[in-house]
């Protein structure tokens, strides 16, 4: 609730200004795509349990990656961080509702949508389309339509607990599953998914 709080500050004290992504994009041409998806499951992982050991400034670059290739929960942490400008995230209530939006869109995790309408209600009215057009300008650029990304709600492996599975697919729609949580899941006793346990096994649920 605190930072919903903070963020309401935020929006109040920030004058809304064009917001572009061209400088927060990196543009890949990598012709092996299984690599390519190796690297963004990693980064997803490392980001993930970094950010659930309070050392922001090693997560960030790492949930930046796994945000832009579209896993919702990094891109939901990377809202949180924006909101209290946490780690390499500037304090920017612009990139703040962008990447809490776009880990609101589609099917998702209840907490992260949950988080985004409780922090969406307490803008002003008279800001709320400057801010929706930020939103859909995440959603263009990193939602799951954009890139390819396959989520879906499903139980934990073992359990009756339901958690987000977000799988990278290659531009015919293969599913390019995470090799990593497929080969140590017998260890863990679970399966990782979007963020539901970390590179330790810790890191799960929304942003705190």
């Amino acid at each position: 609730m605190r930072a919903v709080r903070a963020i309401a500050l935020l929006i109040c004290s920030f004058m809304l200004s064009p917001l572009s992504l061209a400088d927060d994009e990196t543009q890949f041409t990598v012709s092996d795509f299984r690599d390519r998806a190796d690297e963004l499951y990693k980064a997803r992982r490392e980001g993930l349990s970094l950010f659930a050991d309070d050392k922001f400034d090693e997560a960030y670059p790492l949930l930046l990656e796994a945000a832009r290739g579209g896993f919702k929960q990094p891109q939901a942490r990377l809202g949180y961080m924006h909101m209290n400008g946490l780690g390499g995230a500037k304090k920017d209530s612009r990139y703040a509702l962008g990447w809490l939006g776009v880990a609101a869109d589609g099917r998702t995790e209840p907490s992260i949508r949950k988080m985004f309408n409780d922090v969406w209600k307490r803008i002003p009215e008279q800001h709320q389309s400057g801010y929706q057009k930020v939103v859909d300008q995440f959603v263009d650029k990193y939602g799951t339509d954009a890139t390819g990304m396959k989520c879906q709600r499903v139980n934990r492996q073992g359990s009756k607990i339901r958690v987000l599975n977000c799988v990278l697919t290659d531009p015919d729609g293969a599913l390019l599953t995470d090799q990593w949580d497929e080969a140590n899941r017998s260890q863990l006793g679970a399966y990782s998914f979007d963020g539901n346990l970390g590179g330790n096994g810790q890191g799960g649920g929304g942003p705190r």
